[in-house]
């Protein structure tokens, strides 16, 4: 072998050889090529498997060309070794040295024809890669999935490595090797990719290898976001506009890839042993891979170092076993079907133009919204400035007197905002004649504030008020206004001239400019060009609303299958606008938006962009012809209008002057200083300049940079201190005053969650985990507290700035000192004679903390608290998150539980809530809690192997704190090991309810006496909610304080929520009662104007997709403003800042209006009549049982009727009117429903819509009332909307037979499924199975229309008996894979990409859980709630009786499979229950509950280790119960082949078939000797259907 698998000196042990000798037949060469989602590699190894050629490209997404190209280009470096030197180079491509002789030997030499011996010579040849799928099966070429191939390379090159770390274009890869193999794959989030690498260097303006330079000299690293593409491009604009380093920004990007790798792949299990890092990104990148290893604390000699690391997949596909031999004319002979294919919408209907006069009638009505423009260079007077510092580019625009256009410059801020205003200003100063002088300057943009600090600009003002300045310049009765810049959207709504309702993208970058330009810039075209080239578009293609990243997949898919690049283009100017309309501003009617919209940014260049939003709305928008110039135009005019102001005030001022100069003058009888004075006032001379720096100032402009700690508070802010030339300084990074050195400022207006925070975990037995460590309460530690009182003031002073005072800095240091004794200081005095228990400070703990520290007090337990939030603490725990959709709130739980390990707490507590208390104020129809806070510590002992490893007794017990009674039981249970006595633990109880009322009542005094000083003192006061843990400074990311800082009074939903306020009707079923609070608050704001609302919410908080719409509904519903901040990692305030000075500045210009009742439109009823004259729409869920289903409920007299199976359409249609935060199936339903609706089948006025209602704590609960609203929303409010099942059934019942006779039908399903799905993969006569099922379709209608319990029975075993008869293909094996999850997508053939026909076509046997197991599960409750919660022991004899009713009619069905020779007999519900049992509590009610690990543990028993669970994305239960549980589960089955799949409208089709290809590439390695498997169906990439 060569040198260029050789591990480096240094490195983990040395390579095995590679197998030495030829192929039986043939050349014995192996080619291997992988195409992965931006490149393509090629290889070839020769008999002894040295790497011989190599070439790496890049295939701009055209991959068929990229294809064809390489595979030319290798067979003329073969033809031309006639002559050839020992070493060819190609293009991008080397022959490496020695090849060539071996090669010109095998062709034959000079004097042979090559050509010929060329398409003779015979290789060993496999694709690869997550691109290579689709065009393997065109070419009918051997694919092997890139895993696989990577493994097959790790295995035979480098047998040592434990662990391979694997970074692609679009996907990350983890593989485990060993004795526990493991495979993980990024799913529905491409962040941290590649591909994201790419975006992240554009925005500082170099590339990939550029950013790896960057990254080699910086200093620091800074927390950027890795989870989304706009939440990293947020972070690191924010960096830039505040002047930190390319070097520093490119080190912390790198560092963000490292923390999404490792937190959303390593899911509990840690990197350890020898690790491999290939891949392109980790091959070309080495300060990346270095990042990995200091994060991982990696020991050097660990690393196996890798050349060509980049090729090593492509290796791996030339290895492996699929490969297969074939002469070099079979590998070309099918090239011309490359550019075949199909499966990507593309609509005529969807086509910008129907004729070219159409397309000119468009361009000349946009060509008259024009600006006036004046000619600079003989202009004379004054010149009003607007500099607008955007998120990826810098605007100036410099207007004169009458609002003409004197000079513009638009260009990229190339990561350097400040510089380029500079250098653009240069410009305007070497423009302007000498009879001109610039009056007056404001600047806006994301830059707006270091511009004007360091240039001394004469005000600034946000964003949205500049751009609805310049867009009423052209349109005074403006109604909308929509600005899509280069990462951001804003719209703002306008009514009677006042900006009401303000939206801006904050949780996805999709679709915004950047992607836009990236994509054309791939394409070596500039955005302008690629966006003319869809003005050719016949047939758009309809690439949806999706992750920008995996929106490169689906262009991809789209070019492989032959979309010309005019209907790309097309397509995503369609995306851009669905994104903008119904992602962002969740439109619902085009008719809000009124009649006069002006669209501007620079993304509305783009004429296809501006011709689909028409299309869409149905009407005709205003595109000024400085579109991309509207920010700056705006921010001009408006400097205009501040200095005209400015300047009438000083004439006044003046004027008012010399009337007193010559008043004095007057009587002093001197008329001559009368008129001098009079003269004065009115000289022309007196000119108005701007402050703005001259010209000459900005010559040599230079900026110093310095970074610190702030010791100021236990935040420890990292402060940028940027000082200028005139010793101006501006800073950055802190979260208050004392960050600049100054004293804390005391008279700041009041803050609630300040005072709740510092409130909640102060008592005398509770400390810090870190002063546990080190021996807190020791008496000892008092004789500390001056040298640390003494430690912590020198330190403060030390990193301070040295150009603040030192009287500030000794305050400052002070404060901090005292601050630190006082921690440090012993408590009163507290006997611990039951020793320490640790408590994390998470989730549910910012509720119940006190109960807990009174409990526990009461006891004798000393509590350790963990320590504070902060990025460091997420980072210990990062390796254990099982779920990478979880909110931040959540994963901060593992780096909590981690840190009190870590400081030697061996006792820790964490309980879990599935109820909260009950709200005597404001009830709910229920009282429960968020499924993640309810039972998050079943996630923390399931994947933190540390608890084990370290012997942690973690007590995590379910507990009922809404029932005092039940509360003691469950208790004495829980601390039965402790041996505390009833007496004790009782008034232990009593103590910790009568403390979290007083903390609770503190609150709400708190919360009235901010009240009463506002008043006093004037303040405006924000009423700031959210949940209870976003008191947490890391988690809100102190955007209290910087509230705060504009001298507004906080208070929060649970200080006002005993005060009295007129109360109002919800459109949603709420069954949380902290809901209520929200909702109360938002009534008490609505009836106080002089109280504005704004609401925090966490990215991936399911739950609050029905609160912010419902607060937003109250609070617009009373003409008042909505306001709410996303929150995740990011750490920035910079969107948060934006909207606060939006509402600030709206609020400043309209008055509020009166108080108007809320009046909610009576929803329509399912009447007796409606029965006899309706339609019933029923979605569709679980084919083969709904069609049994809606059979019976015809029987019964109710017309149902299943619309077809919905498409893209309907799913589109939900995603309009459904707030798109709500998980994937309330959308497919929804759309469903919609679609049918829209079709004009069915009589609106005739038709009602039924659904099953679940009434638990999951969202599906309120699917009734978003569907409700929906139809309200699109015109139908007449449609009635009820419950077959579930708190709003309305008119609908079944009596006992109806419901045995439902009953009957889903165990039908239940069976039709099983024998169908057991039988067709292995049938020898093909299709012999579905004609059987056909025929008991029919006969098992029959028997539910005429039959009884023993004509049931026989049929249950004839059908048995028919299906176990089906001749099989003897000897054959398939694997079987079983299919669980979240009930709707687990079942519903679209919602899962159509999962079951993908498995059978790749050659598996799909396994279903019966369907009815879901019914018993939920009627399994009333057992759960008795004997773990707090439940009745009536409602558990009546869930007996159910399930023993069910368990009667299933009988016949489990014996009649139990004496079959193929079947195997479900198992009941109490059995499932006691597998599940094994893993997590049955007290995991919410969604699937318990019932999820239930079903794969079954599996596993019942030898099926392949799974699949399916889960919508940030689906709240299953990161608890699908991922969650995986490691668990691997723990009891170590042959467990588990993957978890996020179904949403985003997610990318290819990558879900790449992971589904390498579960089963797994499974196949298992099939039985002497068995022969099966080889996959074809199927096209990335077309799940």
């Amino acid at each position: 072998m060569t040198d260029n698998f050789k591990v480096q000196p240094g490195s983990a042990a040395g390579v095995r050889p590679m197998a030495n000798g030829r192929d039986k037949a043939g050349s014995g060469y192996k080619v291997g090529i992988d195409i992965g989602s931006t490149t393509i590699k090629v290889v070839v190894l020769d008999a002894e498997e040295n790497l011989v050629y190599k070439k790496y490209a890049r295939h701009f997404s055209d991959i068929p060309t990229a294809l064809v190209t390489n595979l030319n280009e290798l067979r003329n470096v073969f033809i031309s070794l006639g002559s050839a030197p020992a070493v060819v180079e190609s293009r991008e491509g080397s022959l490496l040295a020695g090849a060539a002789a071996k090669i010109k030997n095998a062709i034959g030499g000079a004097d042979a024809s090559k050509e010929d011996a060329i398409r003779r010579m015979r290789f060993r040849f496999a694709l690869t890669g997550s691109a290579g799928m689709g065009i393997a099966q065109r070419l009918q070429l051997p694919f092997v999935q890139e895993v696989i191939a990577a493994a097959t390379a790790v295995k035979k090159l480098i047998p040592q490595t434990d662990t391979m770390v694997e970074l692609g274009g679009e996907d990350a890869k983890i593989m485990y090797f060993g004795s526990a193999p493991e495979e993980r794959m990024n799913g529905v989030c491409a962040g941290g990719t590649g591909a994201f690498i790419d975006h992240m260097a554009a925005l500082l303006n170099t590339d990939a290898k550029g950013l790896n330079d960057l990254a080699a000299n910086a200093k620091r690293i800074y927390t950027i976001a890795s989870r989304c593409g706009v939440f990293a491009k947020t972070d690191i604009q924010a960096l830039m506009n505040d002047g930190a380093s390319k070097e520093d920004i490119a080190k912390s990007i790198f560092q963000a890839v490292v923390n999404q790798t490792i937190g959303n792949l390593a899911q509990g299990r840690e990197i350890t042993g020898n690790v491999a890092f290939l891949g392109g990104p980790l091959y070309f990148l080495p300060e990346l891979k270095k990042r990995f290893v200091e994060t991982l604390k990696m020991d050097p000699e660990k690393v196996v170092n890798v050349e060509d690391g980049a090729y090593f997949v492509a290796v791996g596909a030339a290895l492996s076993e699929e490969a297969k031999e074939l002469e070099f004319a079979g590998l070309t002979a099918n090239l011309d079907k490359a550019e075949a294919g199909h499966g990507i919408t593309r609509d005529e209907r969807l086509a910008l133009f129907r004729s070219a006069a159409e397309y000119d009638a468009f361009i000349e009505r946009h060509n008259k919204d024009k600006v006036k423009r004046g000619d600079l260079s003989s202009y004379a007077g004054p010149v009003y400035v607007g500099i607008d510092a955007g998120s990826t580019t810098t605007k100036i625009v410099a207007i004169g007197r009458d609002k003409e256009i004197l000079y513009t410059d638009y260009g990229s801020n190339q990561g350097s905002p400040l510089k380029i205003v500079i250098k653009e200003l240069g410009g305007l100063y070497k423009a302007m004649p000498e009879t001109a002088w610039i009056a007056g300057c404001l600047t806006t943009g994301y830059g707006e504030k270091i511009v004007k600090a360091a240039l001394h600009a004469d005000a600034g003002e946000v964003e949205t008020f500049a751009h609805y300045r310049a867009a009423y310049e052209f349109c005074p009765e403006v109604t909308c206004v929509l600005d899509i810049g280069g990462q951001d959207m804003k719209c703002f709504q306008i009514h009677n001239g006042n900006i009401g309702k303000i939206t801006l993208n904050e949780a996805c970058s999709a679709g915004c400019g950047s992607f836009i330009e990236n994509f054309a810039q791939g394409l070596g075209m500039t955005a302008a060009e690629f966006a003319d080239k869809a003005m050719d578009s016949k047939t758009p293609v309809d690439l949806g609303t999706r992750c920008t990243v995996f929106m490169n997949s689906r262009v991809k898919q789209a070019q492989k299958e032959g979309a010309p690049l005019a209907d790309i283009s097309a397509g995503i100017g369609l995306s851009v606008i669905k994104n903008a309309l119904f992602k962002v501003m969740q439109l619902k009617d085009t008719r809000e938006l009124g009649d006069h919209i002006v669209v501007q940014g620079g993304t509305f260049y783009n004429n296809a962009v501006l011709r689909n939003m028409e299309k869409l709305l149905g009407k005709d928008v205003i595109r000024p012809d400085i579109a991309g110039l509207m920010g700056a135009y705006g921010a001009a005019i408006l400097s205009l209008e501040q200095t005209e102001k400015e300047t009438a005030k000083e004439a006044e001022a003046a004027a008012a002057n010399a009337n007193a100069t010559a008043s004095i003058a007057a009587a002093n009888a001197n008329a001559a200083a009368s008129a001098a004075a009079s003269s004065t006032a009115a000289s022309p001379n007196a000119i108005h300049r701007s402050t703005l720096l001259p010209a000459k100032d900005l010559e040599n402009f230079t900026v110093t940079s310095k970074s610190y700690r702030c010791n100021g508070c236990g935040n420890h802010c990292l402060v940028t201190m940027q000082t200028f030339p005139d010793g101006g300084r501006y800073f950055t990074g802190n979260r208050c005053e004392r960050g600049e050195g100054k004293p804390k400022n005391t008279n700041k207006a009041p803050n609630i969650y300040e005072y709740k925070y510092e409130r909640l975990f102060r008592y005398p037995n509770v400390i810090d985990a870190s002063a546990a460590a080190c021996g807190a309460h020791d008496p000892r530690a008092a004789k500390n507290a001056n040298a640390s009182r003494n430690a912590s003031a020198g330190s403060a002073v030390q990193n301070a700035p040295r150009t603040a005072s030192a009287n500030n800095a000794a305050q400052t240091a002070s404060a901090a000192a005292n601050k630190t004794a006082s921690k440090n200081a012993p408590r009163p005095s507290f006997t611990a004679r039951r020793g320490r228990i640790g408590i994390p400070r998470v989730l549910n703990m910012y509720e119940d903390f006190p109960f807990w520290a009174a409990f526990f007090g009461k006891l004798g337990y000393e509590v350790a608290l963990s320590g504070k939030s902060s990025a460091q603490i997420y980072y210990k725990g990062m390796s254990t998150i099982p779920s990478d959709s979880l909110c931040y709130p959540a994963k901060l739980v593992h780096g909590h539980v981690m840190d009190l390990v870590e400081k030697g707490v061996k006792k820790i507590f964490y309980p879990c809530m599935p109820y909260n208390m009950e709200d005597e104020v404001n009830r709910a129809g229920n009282h429960y809690n968020c499924p993640v806070v309810a039972s998050y510590a079943e996630n923390i002992r399931n994947n933190m192997d540390v608890l084990r490893n370290e012997n942690i007794q973690f007590m995590e017990p379910f507990l009922p704190i809404n029932d005092p009674k039940k509360m003691l039981v469950r208790l004495t249970e829980a601390f039965a090991s402790e041996n505390i006595p009833a007496k004790e633990l009782k008034e232990a109880m009593e103590a910790g309810y009568k403390e979290l009322e007083q903390y609770r009542e503190d609150v709400r005094q708190k919360g009235a006496e901010i009240l009463a000083i506002a008043k006093e003192k004037h303040y405006p006061v924000i009423l700031l909610v959210g949940r209870p843990y976003h008191v947490d400074p890391e988690i809100n990311h102190g955007i209290p304080e910087m509230i705060q800082s504009y001298n507004l009074a906080i208070v929060s939903e649970d200080s006002v929520y005993h005060m009295d306020t007129p109360k109002d009707e919800l459109s949603i079923v709420n069954q949380w009662s902290y809901h209520a609070r929200l909702y109360h608050a938002a009534s008490f704001a609505a009836a106080h104007p002089e109280i504005n609302l704004i609401q925090l919410s966490s990215f991936g908080c399911g739950l609050d997709a029905i609160t912010t719409n419902q607060v937003r509904e109250i609070m617009e519903g009373h003409q008042r403003l909505y306001t709410m901040i996303k929150l995740d990692e990011v750490s920035n305030l910079g969107a948060a800042r934006i909207r606060l000075r939006s509402l600030l500045a709206v609020l400043s210009r309209r008055q509020a209006p009166d108080y108007q009742p809320l009046v909610m439109p009576e929803r329509p009823y399912f009447t007796h009549d409606c029965k006899e004259t309706h339609t019933i729409l029923a979605p569709q869920m679980a084919p083969i049982h709904f069609n049994l289903v809606s059979h019976v409920l015809n029987r019964y007299g109710y017309k149902v009727v299943i619309p077809e199976t919905p498409k893209e359409e309907a799913i589109n249609l939900g995603l309009q009117y459904v707030q798109n935060d709500m998980c994937y199936p309330a959308i497919v339903v929804i759309g469903q429903m919609l679609q049918a609706i829209k079709s004009g089948k069915y009589d609106p006025n005739h038709t009602s819509i039924v659904l099953f209602q679940t009434c638990g704590a999951c969202r599906a609960t309120n699917y009734m009332n978003l569907l409700r609203r929906a139809l309200r929303n699109a015109g139908y409010p007449q449609v009635p909307v009820f419950a077959c099942w579930g708190l709003e059934q309305d008119a609908f019942r079944l009596n006992p037979s109806g419901f045995k006779d439902v009953a009957k039908a889903i165990i039908y399903g239940d069976l039709l499924q099983n024998v169908t799905n057991r039988m067709r993969p292995y049938e020898l006569i093909p299709g012999s199975t579905d004609k059987l099922f056909d025929k008991w379709m029919q006969k098992c209608k029959e028997e539910l229309d005429h039959g009884n319990f023993l004509k049931y029975r026989q049929a249950i075993r004839q059908l048995v008996k028919e299906f176990d008869a089906i001749p099989l293909v003897p000897n054959l094996w398939k694997p079987k894979v079983g299919v669980v999850g979240e009930i709707l997508v687990e079942y519903h053939p679209v919602a899962n990409n159509h999962l079951e026909d993908v498995l059978a076509k790749e050659g598996a046997e799909v396994v279903m859980p019966e369907l009815a197991n879901f019914m018993l599960y939920m009627a399994f409750d009333g057992i759960t709630r008795h004997d773990i919660l707090d439940g009745s022991w009536l409602n558990k004899v009546g869930a007996q009786m159910f399930i023993k009713v069910a368990d009667f009619f299933m009988d016949p069905m489990r014996k009649a499979l139990a004496k079959s020779k193929h079947f195997t007999a479900p198992i009941s519900i109490y059995k499932i229950a006691e597998l599940a049992a094994q893993h997590v509590s049955l007290g995991n009610m919410a969604g699937e509950g318990w019932l999820l690990p239930g079903e794969m543990t079954r599996l596993m028993e019942e030898g099926v280790r392949n799974v699949v669970c399916l889960q919508p994305w940030a689906c709240l239960p299953n990161h608890i119960l699908g991922k969650g549980v995986f490691r668990e589960i691997r723990r009891s089955y170590a042959d467990a082949n588990l993957v978890a799949m996020d179904c949403d409208a985003g997610s990318s089709e290819v990558n879900q078939l790449n992971r589904l290809k390498l579960m089963l590439s797994v499974a196949k390695e298992k099939c039985p000797e002497g068995m022969t498997m099966a080889a996959p169906a074809e199927s096209e990439e990335g077309n799940m259907a």
